[in-house]
């Protein structure tokens, strides 16, 4: 769970029992104990009763999916393997996995969690990486554990790598290949993105992601500040 919200697990339990429609999802797995969106932090999401884990996802320049916040690598939260800070940071989208497998995730103290231990040589996963250490985990629970897929996109540049319908492809039919169709959500704060999972999927569960601003809550993107109807008929 986030920092912000480390409950027991006899406060779960109890949660869980009184009521039925509250989910308890691990944020970026179990950011507030392990480095953010890595397998290690997954496996105790699962541990510590989360029914959904949350996980943010970024493609790569060669068309693979890796788990990671920012739509760059994060220099506050990574290094290089051989513990070297990363001063020229790029788009995820310009790296390629083997790029990506060189980064360390976890030697550094995330200033937003001062409290939580790093973990030095904790890689970037992919998303096929995750479902394998799903499906392999002997926790009992990893059986019917859920996934909150936030898709990043660069959703008004440009100079982006691939198209909404490329990503949305992608990540459907890697998310069918592993039988994990009926465990998932897709959430974005990129509508177009959402509307082309809908278009390619029509029983993919959709989650609309929007951000505070001062005067109340509104889209992501300026030029979508408010949801039409024609939109809502499409999402939904």
């Amino acid at each position: 769970m986030d920092s912000t919200f480390q409950p027991s697990l006899t406060f779960l339990r109890a949660l869980g029992n009184s009521c039925r429609s509250f989910e308890i999802q691990g944020h970026r797995c179990s950011r507030g104990n392990f480095p953010e969106n890595t397998l290690v932090g997954c496996q105790e999401a699962i541990e510590s009763m989360a029914q959904r884990i949350e996980i943010d996802l970024v493609m790569t320049h060669d068309g693979h999916l890796v788990i990671h916040h920012d739509l760059s690598v994060n220099p506050l939260l990574c290094t290089y393997l051989d513990g070297s800070s990363i001063e020229k940071v790029d788009w995820i989208e310009n790296l390629t996995l083997a790029e990506i497998k060189k980064i360390d995730c976890g030697g550094k103290i995330d200033p937003e969690v001062p409290d939580r231990q790093p973990i030095t040589g904790t890689a970037i996963p992919t998303l096929k990486e995750l479902f394998d250490f799903i499906k392999n985990s002997k926790y009992p629970r990893a059986k019917t554990i859920q996934l909150n897929l936030e898709i990043k996109t660069r959703s008004l540049s440009i100079d982006r790598k691939y198209t909404n319908h490329e990503l949305a492809g992608r990540i459907l039919q890697l998310v069918k290949e592993n039988s994990f169709s009926d465990r998932v959500y897709y959430s974005s704060f990129d509508f177009d993105l959402l509307q082309e999972i809908r278009r390619l999927d029509a029983k993919a569960v959709i989650g609309i992601l929007l951000t505070k601003k001062k005067n109340g809550i509104t889209p992501f993107e300026p030029r979508q500040a408010c949801v039409q109807k024609s939109f809502r008929r499409t999402i939904c």
